[in-house]
């Protein structure tokens, strides 16, 4: 047993002091996403406005996507005295993907960090889906995380820099919810997708993780949660008391695209406050 705990002395000496105290020195030091450009689907408001405002702060220029105009986030980014620029397009559409990622690129000089957030959902029964509401769901939760992510991810392969790409799926991939058949299947195939665009891209140093949010204050979730008898039956069922804030999911986000999650790729990352582990 003496070679191991000399061994452990030898650690907590100056040696091993100097490794924590590096390892700590890096760990979300300001500006630390300073020159690199972000791209933000579905970034009006909500989520994507959260993290792209987080982005920010942490130091990116930003472009913003969504198929509604986003003058106020490209304002709030401006504010903070970053590069912002807004970009229409229908993530579910190459052609308009392509064009997309172009102009980002045209503008900016480049592009480092991808978050696909473009989502909808229909809820509906399975016994009564419908093929519009089944395809345009599949179209932008699944195939549009594929078409910007490749797109994307062919562009970082070209700067030669590597990169960063954030999925955010959602608590359904994990856990099956009445009236939401299709849009649980699109957030688990995310899931899935994310760790084998891992795996394929890791040889180009581009990490893909993605984070599975629970509730979240967002305009999409205002019809129930501003019912108070109904906001506290959400909450009750929550083990941490309450609904998660948008800006906590653009803290995370924002760490997964910084040199301190570099060795972090493939994950599945649960903000949820507990709510599966309730279900």
């Amino acid at each position: 047993m003496m070679p191991y705990a000399g061994a452990t002395e030898s650690f907590t000496g100056s040696w091993g002091v100097c490794l924590m105290a590096e390892a700590s020195a890096r760990v979300l030091v300001a500006n630390a996403l300073a020159g690199k450009t972000a791209l933000v689907t579905g970034a009006a408001r909500g989520i994507g406005r959260a993290i792209a405002l987080e982005l920010a702060h942490t130091g990116a220029n930003v472009a913003i996507n969504d198929l509604e105009r986003a003058d106020e986030a490209v304002q709030a980014i401006t504010a903070l005295g970053r590069h912002a620029s807004y970009h229409r397009a229908d993530v579910s559409q190459r052609a308009e993907v392509e064009a997309m990622i172009a102009a980002v690129v045209a503008e900016h000089g480049r592009l480092d960090i991808l978050v696909n957030n473009a989502g909808i959902s229909f809820p509906e029964p399975f016994l009564d889906i419908t093929d519009r509401a089944m395809q345009r769901t599949l179209d932008v939760d699944l195939k549009g995380v594929i078409l910007c992510g490749q797109v994307a991810a062919r562009q970082m392969v070209r700067q030669g820099a590597g990169g960063r790409i954030v999925n955010i799926s959602s608590v359904h991939a994990v856990s099956s919810w009445a009236g939401a058949v299709v849009y649980d299947a699109a957030k688990a195939g995310v899931t899935r997708l994310t760790a084998t665009m891992a795996l394929e891209l890791a040889e180009h140093d581009i990490t893909v993780n993605t984070i599975g949010p629970g509730w979240v204050d967002t305009p999409i979730n205002d019809t129930l949660l501003s019912a108070p008898e109904q906001r506290d039956a959400v909450e009750r069922s929550i083990p941490l008391g309450r609904v998660g804030r948008p800006d906590e999911i653009g803290a995370l986000a924002a760490f997964l695209c910084t040199d301190a999650a570099a060795y972090m790729t493939g994950s599945f990352v649960l903000m949820d406050g507990g709510l599966v582990l309730s279900r």
